[in-house]
């Protein structure tokens, strides 16, 4: 059994039945379908995403591109497919924006933890090497070499455990839109600080790691979206 395929199917699932869980049982189907077809532009915006990463894992064999049992998935792309997704729903069914990404903001959790700890079983999104790391478990990097190393990804899937648990019950519901704000927020300040901490080879610009400056763009994206909908709105006095 392929653990990492297993563990992300399983967060996938969690994420679909989470979101059946925000609607009445007779529209359940139809948002599980919402949800699944969530789910697989997240997979090719991961696939794209993994493309423009390791372009050079392609050279001379194009079709491996398609060859998604192959691995090769990065989460910045998976994040604006299913972003995309999202956006096209509520204009297919004629919904607003903000009330599809609301719905589909309670996948977010579930398929972050489960990516982290996929992470653990692949080799990949590792920290560093301990020397006095009596405590930490051995940990595999990209290829295959076990090493006593900080625990991150499993670190990390805890962290949003509880900060998800924690916090989601308290998720505002005054206005559509502030719990998917509030969601986008706290994924991406979590996704930028466990950036830092890796320590798996990655392409480098300007002394940053891309992912680190895809973390960053999101968050960016995210106070905005959140300051949109958490904005006191003025009432607007009518004079005769």
């Amino acid at each position: 059994m392929n653990l990492y395929a297993f563990l992300i199917g399983a967060g996938g699932s969690l994420a679909v039945w989470r979101v059946t869980k925000t609607v009445v049982s007779s529209l359940a189907k139809r948002w599980a379908l919402a949800a699944l077809f969530v789910l697989a532009g997240a997979l090719f915006g991961a696939r794209i995403g993994f493309v423009f990463w390791q372009p050079g894992s392609f050279f001379g064999s194009f079709w491996q591109v398609f060859r998604l049992d192959q691995g090769g998935l990065v989460w910045f792309g998976a994040l604006p497919g299913a972003w995309l997704i999202v956006w096209l729903i509520a204009k297919q069914r004629s919904l607003p924006f903000v009330m599809v990404a609301d719905r589909m903001a309670t996948m977010l959790p579930p398929m972050g933890i489960m990516t982290w700890l996929a992470c653990w079983t692949a080799g990949c999104g590792y920290g560093v090497v301990l020397d006095n790391g009596w405590w930490a478990p051995f940990t595999m990097d990209e290829r295959g070499l076990w090493a006593v190393r900080l625990p991150l990804q499993f670190l990390a899937a805890l962290s949003l455990f509880l900060i998800f648990s924690t916090w989601e019950a308290k998720f505002p519901k005054r206005r559509p839109g502030q719990r998917a704000a509030l969601t986008w927020l706290l994924f991406s300040a979590h996704t930028l600080f466990f950036s830092f901490l890796r320590a798996d080879p990655r392409p480098i610009w300007q002394d940053l790691a891309w992912d680190e400056w895809a973390a960053l763009f999101f968050l960016g994206t995210a106070l905005i979206f959140f300051l949109i909908t958490f904005w006191p709105r003025k009432k607007i006095e009518r004079y005769a």
